[in-house]
């Protein structure tokens, strides 16, 4: 639906000079590692973004707490997604967006299994609540920073298009998929951490 109008919008900045071939530019081919490397830059972000969607699921259905503390976990994390996003966005514009897009990713990968482990043991409010602030602060800040550097790795001509192939293909492969992983791997190990 949104293929007509993006073919007919001009590139960044190109003032008037969009290119009407109807097609997929040229340059594009030539950019495909640009592309690949987007990818799996949207599929970091992704990847925590759902898992932190599914934590109201998750709270309901595995950690057995009412509904109303579950969403109330929810909106914690989007406020703290909100706080996150702006301090990411602020540190990229100052250190460069390499660090804040890989030390965040890099702590994820490494704290989410021990604070899944604390939530699982602890089940309390409070875990809850720091869990999910953790995780969301965690994908908020190297979010903020990600998505100002993929359009910067493209060309002026191609940037919207590689953007959009790059953010399109990384949630539709690992954002449509990572709640059911989730829930199928707490259902094949019994392992409510997994």
């Amino acid at each position: 639906m949104a293929v007509y109008p993006r073919r007919e919008m001009p590139e960044t900045l190109d003032h008037g000079h969009a290119a009407s071939s109807g097609g997929v530019p040229p340059t594009l081919a030539a950019h495909r590692g640009l592309i690949v490397l987007s990818v799996l830059a949207v599929l970091g972000g992704t990847v925590s973004t759902y898992v932190g969607n599914y934590m109201t699921t998750y709270a309901i259905t595995t950690l057995k707490f009412a509904p109303t503390m579950a969403m109330a976990a929810t909106v914690v994390g989007g406020l703290s997604t909100v706080v996150f996003s702006l301090l990411g966005g602020w540190l990229s514009d100052r250190l460069g967006r390499k660090p804040v897009m890989l030390i965040p990713r890099l702590l994820a990968a490494l704290l989410s299994y021990p604070a899944f482990l604390f939530l699982v043991d602890q089940k309390t409010p409070l875990a809850l609540f720091g869990v999910t602030i953790l995780l969301g602060a965690l994908t908020a800040l190297s979010g903020a920073a990600s998505l100002v550097a993929i359009p910067e790795l493209f060309p002026r001509r191609i940037r919207a298009v590689g953007m959009s192939i790059a953010y399109a293909v990384g949630v539709a492969l690992f954002g449509g998929t990572t709640q059911f992983v989730v829930t199928w791997l707490i259902s094949a190990t019994g392992n409510p951490v997994c």
